[in-house]
């Protein structure tokens, strides 16, 4: 399996709300809800922002666990995709995304994700595509 190690630093990541298909073994991204993307230095301070939690040995796997290589861009770059439930996501990486954005997109970006999971947006799960050294 792969590592936060293998991802480019300075690269790109998309943080995309999805939902569980019923009676399908598939996700899909949720309808007319944007997906986030950093990239530069915000996706840096992302990346070691999550590497502080080896801190707390239980956190990391939520990320390491299943991060694997299922995708490329049109242009042949690897993509690392992990996948993260709903209450992870808000209890351990909200916060972390919140302080990787850069200050424009902080309200934002804190309002959009705070619907994921409520009332009509059927959002189950949080996928992470990271590009892959």
């Amino acid at each position: 399996m792969a590592t936060l190690k293998d991802v480019v630093r300075q690269g790109m990541v998309l943080i995309v709300p999805m939902y569980s298909v019923p009676n399908k073994p598939i996700v899909r991204p949720v309808a007319n809800e944007p997906l986030i993307e950093f990239d530069g230095i915000e996706c840096q301070t992302l990346i070691e922002l999550i590497e502080l939690i080896e801190a707390t040995p239980s956190l990391l796997p939520l990320i390491e666990n299943d991060l694997q290589c299922l995708s490329e861009l049109n242009d042949g770059t690897p993509m690392l995709s992990t996948w993260v439930q709903i209450n992870d996501f808000k209890v351990h990486f909200f916060d972390l995304i919140i302080k990787a954005a850069n200050e424009e997109s902080k309200s934002i970006l804190a309002n959009q994700m705070k619907t994921w999971g409520q009332g009509t947006n059927n959002c189950t799960e949080v996928c992470f595509d990271f590009f892959r050294k």
